[in-house]
């Protein structure tokens, strides 16, 4: 079509080498004559380099990849935020968690205190009914502090223990497990230990009416 413009190609040097190269060319006249013009770039070094950066690229995808699918085997909710307190990504699970209350997290922009704030307002929360306020203040200031897991109990009367870790680079990962089934059998433990204490004390009682009875003269 007369014109040639940022073609790429492989060319073969007189010396055998091959190289990436970029074509231009361009037909013209003079005095009636056609010529062609050709200018030939040699740019196998920046196409090395985009190939290299390209590798780089898509091992860098895998391991992406990689890391979400082991944070979707997890079976309760994982949740990542970054330094500056920002979700970063988490895990169907917990997604599902707080879609279902209408508030959906936007990786990027929905803040730790916003989920925090959200689930309270919801209600979600037995010890933020009445104080949202004061929930959400305390909540912040026990966040990555390290301490021992939170346990909470919902108003569905489910349980959630929650696990939150400030890493050196100041991300933050976090982990809730549901513990429902601990806490009921807890509960059934505490009361078979309350009925085991009262059958001893009933034992105790009796054994002892029936000593000072023995030793009464009849």
């Amino acid at each position: 079509r007369g014109q040639v413009v940022g073609m790429e190609s492989h060319s073969v040097m007189k010396n055998g080498r091959i190289i990436d190269a970029l074509v231009y060319s361009q037909i013209f006249a003079i005095d009636h004559t056609r010529y062609i013009l050709t200018l030939v770039e040699d740019i196998t070094q920046r196409k090395g380099a985009e190939r290299r950066s390209k590798d780089a690229q898509n091992l860098a995808d895998a391991a992406q990849q990689q890391l979400r699918n082991a944070i979707e085997t997890v079976n309760d909710g994982f949740v990542l935020f970054d330094s500056d307190d920002r979700l970063v990504t988490a895990n169907s699970n917990y997604y599902r968690f707080f879609e279902s209350i209408g508030s959906p997290l936007v990786p990027g922009q929905t803040t730790y205190e916003d989920i925090i704030r959200a689930g309270a307002e919801a209600g979600l929360y037995k010890s933020a009914l009445g104080r949202v306020s004061a929930y959400v203040a305390e909540r912040l200031a026990s966040y990555g502090s390290g301490k021992e897991a939170l346990e909470l109990e919902l108003v569905n009367g489910r349980w959630l223990r929650v696990t939150e870790r400030r890493m050196s680079d100041g991300s933050m990962v976090c982990s809730g497990v549901d513990i429902t089934e601990l806490k009921r059998r807890e509960v059934e433990l505490e009361h078979a230990r309350i009925m085991a204490d009262a059958a001893n004390q009933a034992k105790s009682t009796f054994l002892s009416s029936m000593s000072h009875e023995l030793r009464t003269p009849m």
